[in-house]
């Protein structure tokens, strides 16, 4: 690896080490597995986030597609042409206008409507959640996850659209496309690899399909100043839960003890790094000539 490579990677590794997050979220189904793919985990994330909108919010998520579609020609009905562009934002610049444009319907708690793993569906789940927050009717336990929804998504359209970009020519087939087509493509001999995603793109993608929409209930941010930030949920009665923060604290030591072997590491890695630069600075062992 060149020394700008490896010199490159501990300032990632560093950078990361500014603070350290632990969560303790209440999730309604622990299924156990690891991450997927990528392309896997964008679905998973764009399912828990639609039927979350749909089944806890209460709100009409294929109603929201269909005149979403009316107005941009996304998601596409089988068989049909899809949107005039691959990304909302090399659009015209009245998108968002569209977009915020339309009403969220809380009659009825549906969802069905098949989505791409790409930028477009992203900023339908964007708008739908940032939609739905402007018409003031979601209770109060599950705002924090809508505005995390509204949040992520945001954060997802422009990673999708580099993930997107990824395959050397300049179309990766695994982004932009169903979940069944991914199947189908899989299935095939003849199938191209999954060109690999840059590492913020996957520590982004493993936090947000980690929590998905679960809501958190205790948060702990510690920081390398030595400043500590612990939130706890409003509406949560610590005297009711004592086992649930002790479970909390367990998860900050054990947290602290990572961050402090992933100092050490880095220290080592620093140092192994000047001496193959730099030459050693010194004898080792203490003795003297």
């Amino acid at each position: 690896m060149a020394r700008e490579d490896w010199a490159g990677a501990l300032r990632n590794l560093a950078r990361g080490l500014v603070d350290i997050e632990t969560n303790t979220v209440l999730s309604s189904g622990i299924t156990g597995r690891k991450m997927p793919a990528y392309p896997h985990a964008l679905h998973d994330i764009l399912g828990k986030y639609a039927s979350f909108m749909a089944h806890q919010v209460g709100v009409d998520v294929d109603a929201f597609c269909d005149e979403f579609r009316r107005r941009f020609g996304y998601p596409p009905l089988a068989g049909v042409a899809g949107a005039a562009v691959e990304d909302p934002d090399k659009a015209n610049a009245e998108n968002d206008r569209e977009a915020r444009g339309i009403a969220v319907d809380f009659s009825l708690a549906r969802y069905s409507t098949p989505l791409t793993n790409g930028p477009w569906s992203f900023y339908l789940m964007r708008w739908l959640a940032a939609n739905a927050l402007a018409q003031r009717r979601i209770a109060d336990e599950h705002l924090s996850v809508v505005t995390r929804i509204q949040v992520n998504s945001d954060h997802l359209k422009i990673v999708t659209r580099q993930l997107g970009e990824l395959d050397p020519g300049g179309r990766n087939p695994y982004i932009g496309v169903t979940r069944e087509a991914i199947l189908h493509l899989e299935a095939d001999p003849a199938r191209p690899a999954l060109p690999p995603a840059p590492p913020e793109a996957m520590t982004m993608i493993r936090k947000i399909w980690d929590i998905g929409a679960d809501s958190i209930v205790f948060q702990t941010v510690q920081q390398l100043d030595g400043d500590v930030i612990f939130r706890v949920r409003r509406s949560l009665d610590l005297t009711r839960r004592p086992a649930l923060l002790e479970a909390h604290q367990d998860a900050c030591k054990l947290a602290m003890s990572y961050w402090r072997s992933m100092f050490e590491l880095i220290a080592a890695l620093a140092s192994g790094l000047a001496d193959r630069i730099f030459g050693p600075s010194g004898p080792r062992g203490g003795g003297t000539a």
